[in-house]
């Protein structure tokens, strides 16, 4: 459907159609809410013989709500679509999430796998150019928990874990949870020392 407009201070004209460029097509007439000096005014759309208060939506695109328990001359008196008996039948009826009617359900059906490790610690991961980056910035010899925290890279409630990827030349006293062993090699071989803090 192609379309083509035309506008005035007080009124829009539409042109639609397979043919509207040509001139061709039906024209609608819109009154515009403003008039040349502002003020608002009203107005109506008009396409062939359909108007704002006259607009049905098209057939078949609408359906009646179904009534049910409205005796048997609905065709849904009786048991109101609910069938006979049972669960579902009553009211206040809901489905158990994952029940399949009795049936052993899938997550009971699949065995267990793995297990949860009491001992385990997850570590905040700390590299050592970010700790050369951190000693140019704040130009400071010594990092801790409390120079991490304010480069905003832990909350100081994580555990922190010196890793060695990258390049360190400037002599730091380390403190940390964890070092790698190549970490601790490289903060030394630059003159530095590292402290395990608890």
């Amino acid at each position: 459907m192609e379309w083509e407009a035309y506008a005035s201070d007080t009124w829009i004209q539409f042109m639609y159609g397979s043919n509207a460029g040509s001139g061709a097509g039906e024209v609608i007439y819109v009154v515009s809410p403003y008039v040349g000096d502002g003020t608002i005014r009203t107005g109506s759309i008009t396409i062939g013989d359909k108007e704002i208060n006259n607009l049905t939506p098209a057939e078949g695109s609408t359906h009646s709500r179904r009534r049910i328990g409205r005796g048997p001359g609905s065709g849904l008196g009786g048991t109101s679509t609910r069938g006979h008996k049972g669960a579902k039948a009553r009211s206040g009826y809901k489905r158990k999430i994952g029940f399949e009617g009795g049936q052993m359900p899938l997550q009971r059906r699949l065995p267990k796998f793995g297990f949860k490790n009491i001992n385990h610690k997850e570590y905040l991961a700390i590299n050592l150019s970010t700790l050369q980056s951190i000693s140019e910035k704040q130009n400071t010899t010594k990092i801790g928990i409390a120079e991490l925290v304010k480069a905003g890279l832990t909350n100081g409630k994580e555990l922190v874990k010196i890793l060695a990827n990258g390049q360190i030349t400037a002599k730091l006293e380390v403190e940390a949870n964890a070092f790698s062993k190549a970490a601790e090699e490289a903060i030394k071989a630059a003159g530095g020392n590292t402290t395990i803090v608890k």
